[in-house]
């Protein structure tokens, strides 16, 4: 059965609905209607039943060691990484580390590699977008350098190919013409060679 938008439905029973024909609807009435169109209205947590079933998610293996190990963790936002071993920055007592002097060398080798490293942080935050920016503009133009050069390479190949051609057509008339008189200077060698051996049989026929 083909049922009408809720909106064409209201639309309607404003212009169909007269208070001198039709009776007053009753309050009890209007809050039926109203909690059926709120049932209507209610999201679902199930699905339609043209949509297919959802597949079940697959994860990679460190995907899955990282998602185990933050559902281990009480809270996960507690949790802090051990990559950096923060304990040598940790003031040290006299008795864990010797002199008082070989004390005060660990922590200016300390604080000094933590100004620099602090430095160079701040550098990078600054000036790391435009080196980066930089760098990549440069390995454009050499990129764009390199593939000129390739191109120059290949127009050499292809002119040094075509002159090569030319010259084998320019020389294929000459090389014919000596061929033949090749052949042709081997063809009367043969005769004269032919004509030798039957003088040579007719002086041997005659006795001389």
């Amino acid at each position: 059965m083909y049922t009408l938008p809720l909106p064409i439905i209201v639309s309607i029973s404003k212009l169909t609905y007269t208070s001198d024909i039709d009776g007053s609807i009753s309050q009890k009435s209007l809050t039926s209607a109203q909690d059926l169109i709120n049932a209507e209205l209610r999201p679902s947590a199930a699905l339609h039943p043209s949509l297919p079933p959802l597949r079940e998610p697959t994860f990679s293996n460190p995907v899955s060691s990282a998602l185990t190990h933050l559902s281990a963790l009480s809270d996960p936002t507690s949790h802090k990484s051990t990559a950096i071993d923060l304990a040598r920055y940790n003031p040290s007592t006299a008795d864990e580390s010797g002199s008082l002097s070989r004390q005060l060398r660990q922590a200016y080798v300390n604080a000094s590699h933590l100004s620099i490293r602090a430095t160079n942080l701040a550098l990078l935050e600054t000036y790391g977008r435009n080196a980066w920016l930089v760098s990549n503009s440069t390995l454009e133009d050499t990129l764009r350098s390199l593939e000129g050069e390739v191109d120059a390479a290949k127009r050499e190949l292809e002119v040094i190919h075509h002159e090569r051609r030319e010259r084998q057509e320019l020389m294929m008339g000459e090389m014919q013409g000596l061929e033949d008189k090749w052949k042709e200077t081997l063809g009367r060698s043969s005769e004269v060679q032919v004509a030798l051996v039957k003088l040579k049989n007719e002086r041997r026929e005659l006795g001389l």
